[in-house]
């Protein structure tokens, strides 16, 4: 019996240039390499225009801008607590609502977590109480 030959993987097809990668730039100069494209990927070539806008509804990913909560409201957002007590994260306040059993804990409307203002400021004269002590 003939041994079976090898079968030949997709890089090996390719004149075994360059071996499998997991970083999407070293790929993709591989590409561009492999087609003999004139494209480096920098947008900056003199014929070509710029992208075009994109809008709608969650074309924007990444935080929501910062708004500042409003003198006389009652409900104040998670982002608007991590501003009022000194830009903290996200993660401060899940901890501070876990572990500290004085912080006021949320109200759920659906899946938005909500706090009343009054019980934030009730929270800060208690901190001040004590420091002044």
């Amino acid at each position: 019996m003939a041994p079976k030959p090898q079968q030949n993987t997709f890089h090996q097809q390719l004149n075994n240039k360059n071996p499998p990668t997991k970083n999407r730039a070293t790929r993709r100069q591989q590409r561009v390499e492999r087609r003999g494209d004139r494209d480096d990927g920098d947008n900056n070539d003199a014929d070509s225009s710029p992208s075009p806008v994109k809008g709608g509804a969650g074309y924007k990913n990444g935080p929501h801008k910062k708004v500042p909560l409003p003198i006389g409201a009652k409900w104040a957002t998670p982002l608007q607590v991590c501003d009022r007590y000194g830009g903290k994260s996200d993660m401060w306040l899940w901890r501070k609502i876990k572990d500290d059993p004085n912080f006021p804990k949320p109200f759920y409307m659906g899946r938005r977590r909500l706090f009343l203002v009054a019980d934030l400021d009730a929270y800060d004269l208690s901190l001040i109480q004590k420091v002044v002590a």
